[in-house]
């Protein structure tokens, strides 16, 4: 799962609207400020560092225009686990520190507790956003079980009378329905169309379907069925009761 752009603004929004930004002057000030942001991170358990080649802090030069960099990366660790998205940068861009993710915007950053701040929030979105999923996932998971059991019912009485009638048969499954092929001769089948929400309605009739089509091939008589977009309504004649 994750969360969506919408999501972080509101999370930014409400942690650090209106901060008055952390402010470090040189690179050991800006690193002692970031190892005792990991420290705290650390003893929380809220979040966790993910270390630069083994460094939790890292300070480098970037550009002659960019200056130097001071920063750190940490997941923020939820108690819905199914959120990939976690991953955040604390950086000091010239002497401000910014909390900032791979892309989107950045935000200044005032003090520890506002961290806290942004991961209550994206707890509570979490939760709630899991509820509606786990829901889904659940009726879904029933759907798919009441599905096999259908599909198994179907499968075991296909078997059963091609056992007792000794056809062939082949099976096609689909969402909504399975096709069943009835093996007639070499090249001729007929095709029937179970679906699942009245297969037992239709299971019945495939036995007797298969017999009386098979005697009326016997005896050399053909049957087509299919749709035909060539005929029109106006050329189906019907015969009253009553005539």
């Amino acid at each position: 799962m994750y969360f969506r752009d919408a999501d972080f603004d509101r999370f930014y929004d409400k942690a650090f609207k209106d901060s008055v930004p952390i402010v470090a002057e040189d690179a050991e000030a800006q690193i002692r400020c970031l190892n005792d942001i990991c420290a705290r991170m650390e003893q929380s358990g809220d979040f966790s560092i993910s270390p630069f080649s083994g460094k939790k802090v890292q300070h480098y030069a970037k550009t002659e225009i960019e200056g130097c960099s001071t920063r750190m990366s940490f997941t923020v660790n939820l108690s819905i686990k199914e959120y990939a998205d976690t991953t955040f940068s604390l950086e000091f861009k010239g002497n401000t520190l910014y909390l900032s993710k791979s892309y989107g915007r950045k935000f200044p950053v005032q003090d520890y507790s506002q961290l806290l701040i942004f991961k209550n929030e994206m707890e509570l979105t979490a939760a709630k956003e899991w509820a509606i999923e786990k829901a889904k996932r659940d009726k879904q998971a029933k759907q798919e079980k009441l599905k096999q059991l259908k599909h198994n019912a179907i499968i075991g009485s296909i078997k059963a009378a091609a056992q007792e009638h000794g056809f062939e048969f082949m099976i096609e499954d689909g969402n909504a329905r399975i096709v069943l092929y009835i093996r007639l001769a070499k090249w001729d089948y007929i095709q029937i169309f179970i679906p699942y929400k009245s297969f037992q309605e239709v299971l019945p009739h495939i036995s007797e379907t298969y017999l009386y089509i098979r005697k009326l091939r016997d005896i050399g008589v053909k049957i087509k069925t299919g749709a035909s977009t060539k005929i029109k309504e106006s050329d189906w004649k019907k015969v009253s009761k009553e005539a």
